[in-house]
């Protein structure tokens, strides 16, 4: 079983390096179990969930050693169940947390058992990005990254879809999804199109451990794309030394874009690339 623990490293750190911190111990009351987790740049906090307590977790940006949250969302009342990933806009002060079929959101300081102050009944496939400058919801499904106004709730339509397909080249995008902040772009995880996915193989799950297998890389789309709609540019590669990324982030004060791979267990560091700072030249796309 892992240890469950937040390891905190040097952001320069490089190769065989030592932690600068662990958040860790029984009053952390984390789980082995967080498939994400967001630092609040504005507030210093670090938010993760954890699913087998139904509860999201609020530490001190500075937090180490073995030390309680300082705010726990968790109770009948908030609709859990088993949230493995969230996602927060700082600037707005709300928490976007999946739970089944709906994103549950709730204020930033919400603390103990309380219910969300509204819902959108688009689960996701992953921790969703909020764009609060365009106000918009990004939202990762079956079907590509769904795009909503960023108060949608109840069964309200998305604005866009970014789909994917064969005139893109590639399959839908999957899972993350990060908007970059001062920009209309955002990234997410992807494969080529064609590339065989979940349930092509019976008995194989999606984790795939070859190349071959997975062939994942790292698209970057604007919130303003509609449809089969081709990246804007990409991130892959022998060189890249990216195999199979199973999560992304950005560090936007530096501009840097963050990968964990889950093949080489290793965290990757890019010098995040002029694509991604573009602007937009269109809203091409297919249409919905």
């Amino acid at each position: 079983m892992a240890h469950p623990q937040i390891a905190v490293f040097a952001r320069l750190a490089n190769g065989n390096a030592a932690t600068v911190r662990r958040i860790e111990g029984q009053a952390a009351k984390l789980s082995r179990t967080m498939h994400s987790i967001f630092f609040d740049h504005i507030h210093d906090e670090i938010v993760v969930t954890n699913p087998f307590a139904q509860a999201v977790l609020t530490f001190r940006g500075d937090a180490n050693g073995e030390v309680p949250p300082i705010r726990i969302i968790q109770g009948p009342k908030t609709g859990f169940e088993q949230p493995d990933v969230m996602s927060a806009d700082p600037v707005n002060d709300e928490y976007y947390v999946p739970a089944g079929d709906a994103i549950h959101v709730f204020p930033r300081m919400t603390n103990g058992d309380a219910a969300p102050i509204r819902v959108l009944n688009d689960g996701g496939n992953g921790p969703p990005s909020i764009d609060y400058e365009h106000n918009v919801l990004l939202v990762t499904a079956n079907d590509g990254i769904r795009i909503y106004e960023r108060t949608a709730s109840g069964d309200a339509k998305p604005l866009r879809v970014v789909t994917g397909g064969p005139r893109s080249g590639v399959e839908p995008p999957n899972e993350d999804v990060i908007w970059i902040p001062g920009t209309r772009n955002f990234l997410a995880r992807t494969r080529p199109f064609g590339v065989r996915t979940e349930g092509d193989r019976p008995g194989v799950p999606g984790n795939y451990q070859s190349a071959a297998d997975a062939a994942m890389f790292v698209g970057v789309w604007s919130i303003d794309d509609n449809g089969d709609v081709p990246p804007r540019g990409v991130i892959k590669g022998p060189a890249t030394g990216l195999v199979w990324p199973a999560g992304v982030a950005i560090n936007p004060k530096h501009q840097e874009i963050y990968a964990i791979d889950s093949v080489s267990n290793a965290l990757f560091m890019f010098k995040m690339p002029e694509f991604c700072l573009k602007a937009p030249t269109s809203s091409a796309g297919g249409g919905r």
